[in-house]
């Protein structure tokens, strides 16, 4: 995965695959290891937890839908569109 890190010292933006990811990370530690690939650790947004079962519909916006597509994902393929762009 191709990533590039800009930063001024106090903000920054963090780019996947050319894709800002920066909205959705509350840190990145990036190490480098010798004789390793570089690793970016990155910690997501703190989201509250829910319990919740039961059937529902995703509806994902164009900009997360192909930020997971370009980071390998598979959208499930269901026949009232389950899971797709807004």
């Amino acid at each position: 995965m191709r990533v590039q890190i800009y930063t001024d010292g106090v903000g920054g933006r963090i780019e996947l695959n050319g894709i800002n990811v920066s909205q959705a990370c509350r840190s990145a530690e990036l190490r480098f290891e010798q004789g390793h690939r570089p690793r970016l650790e990155l910690e997501l947004a703190y989201i509250q937890p829910v319990d919740f079962s039961g059937e529902v519909r995703v509806i994902l916006p164009d900009a997360t839908r192909e930020l997971l597509e370009r980071l390998g994902w598979t959208p499930p393929e269901n026949d009232d569109g389950a899971v797709n762009g807004s």
